[in-house]
């Protein structure tokens, strides 16, 4: 094989999709590390459940708010252009994890923890929107 054609093959395995100009291109291993957190984040909520501080009031509902809006700001940092199915995605998520846990004999689903899911949710995607609208419009 001559040097011209293996460097014809070189653009296929290294040119990026096609993208906007100043849009980055997300790479596959957030993608993955996003696919991981769900499946991670399920497998956790069926496990017994642990110990949260008695002295924080609600602290269960904190957990369930902070992992939800990481996982949907890492969800929207990894597609940013489709806010809508990845929200659906993660509310989705948050109540097959409920009801899951509503078929254990050592959990219990409760709505009011979904509830603290879909705010995490939505706080991550009222940041994303406001990080788009300050990358769309700079203060100069």
């Amino acid at each position: 094989m001559s040097h011209h054609a293996s460097s014809n093959c070189w653009p296929c395995l290294t040119k990026a999709p096609r993208v906007r100009r100043n849009e980055p291109v997300t790479p596959t291993v957030l993608r993955l590390a996003f696919v991981a957190a769900l499946v991670a984040s399920f497998a956790l909520a069926l496990l017994p459940s642990p110990d949260l501080p008695a002295e924080v009031d609600h602290a269960d509902k904190i957990a369930h708010f902070i992992a939800y809006f990481g996982l949907g700001a890492l969800g929207l940092f990894v597609w940013p252009r489709h806010a809508l199915p990845v929200c659906v995605l993660l509310l989705t998520h948050g109540a097959l994890v409920e009801l899951a846990q509503s078929l254990t004999d050592y959990r219990q689903g409760d709505i009011w923890d979904w509830l603290a899911d879909a705010a995490g949710v939505a706080a991550a995607l009222a940041v994303h929107q406001l990080l788009r609208y300050w990358k769309r419009n700079p203060r100069t």
